[in-house]
This record gives C-alpha cells, structure tokens and sequence, in this order.
C-alpha cells in the first residue's frame, strides 16, 4: 500500500501523462512505470527537489520544495508568448535534460524525457512556446539547476 505521498505523486503522474497506457490504479501505474519515475526521480535530485531513498516505492522521495509546487502548480502559468522566447533556450533546456539525467542508465528521451518534460511543465518550471512549438526552462528551474550543477561541480 502507498503512503500519501506517493499516492500525491502518482495522482500528479496519472493526471499529465500515461506513456503507453491509461492506467487509473496508483499501484498498478507504479509498477508499469517504476523506470520512468525512478529516472524522473535523478531530474528531481539534481534539482533538489527529491533525495535518493531506498524506502520510497519510487528510489526516491519528494523534498518538501517538490511538495509545495505541486500544491501550488495552479497557480503558475504554464505557457508564454513568443515574444519571450530566446532562441537558444530550447538548445539549453536540452542540455539541461541531458545533464540532469547523465546518471540514468538507459536514458530514453521520448520515454523518460518526455514524462519528465511534461511534469514538469504541469508544475511551472518548463513554458510552452506555442508559436514556435519548444519548450523554456522557467526562471525557477534555472536557478535550481544552476543551484545543483555548481554543487556537483563543486
């Protein structure tokens, strides 16, 4: 059975994506999905936003930072006019991806990265640039990943 903080994760997992599948019970979506949450789990680490635990189901468990984005993800836009688009963000929000998770073993960018990508836009750290179809780190995610880059490079 799961506490209730997987139980708030999954419930975020199952509400933005279903990679192959729809599956609507929380353990069951764990068990079918356990790879792509536990490489999510490396993105989160690296931002901060999870530490590495091997009594979670999922390797690893929610900082309280995680926790209050996604009580507070409503709130935050989500999408962003083209006029704010720099042409080198999505080149760098790539390899921020490739970065964060550089200690996934197998590392698939349409499974993985694309859950990851979509959770994180449901939580404001990625916009959406309609016009030209990419997405931009937030402000937000910027300086959590420049936060964790120069503590591991420290």
């Amino acid at each position: 059975m799961l506490d209730k903080e997987s139980t708030l994760l999954i419930e975020l997992f199952q509400e933005v994506c279903h990679v192959s599948y729809v599956e609507h019970d929380p353990e069951k979506y764990l068990l079918r999905y356990r790879s792509i949450i536990r490489a999510l789990g490396s993105a989160f680490a690296y931002l901060g936003l999870a530490t590495p635990t091997k009594l979670s189901p999922f390797g690893w468990k929610p900082t309280d930072e995680l926790l209050v984005l996604i009580a507070t993800r409503k709130t935050r836009h989500s999408k962003m006019s083209s006029k704010e688009a720099f042409k080198m963000e999505p080149f760098v929000f790539d390899l921020m991806l490739d970065t964060m998770f550089s200690d996934v073993h197998y590392y698939n960018m349409f499974r993985e990265g694309t859950f990851c990508l979509d959770i994180l836009h449901a939580l404001g750290l990625v916009f959406v640039n309609t016009e030209k179809d990419h997405r931009v780190p937030s402000d937000l995610l910027c300086e959590l990943f420049g936060f964790g880059y120069y503590i591991r490079n420290s």
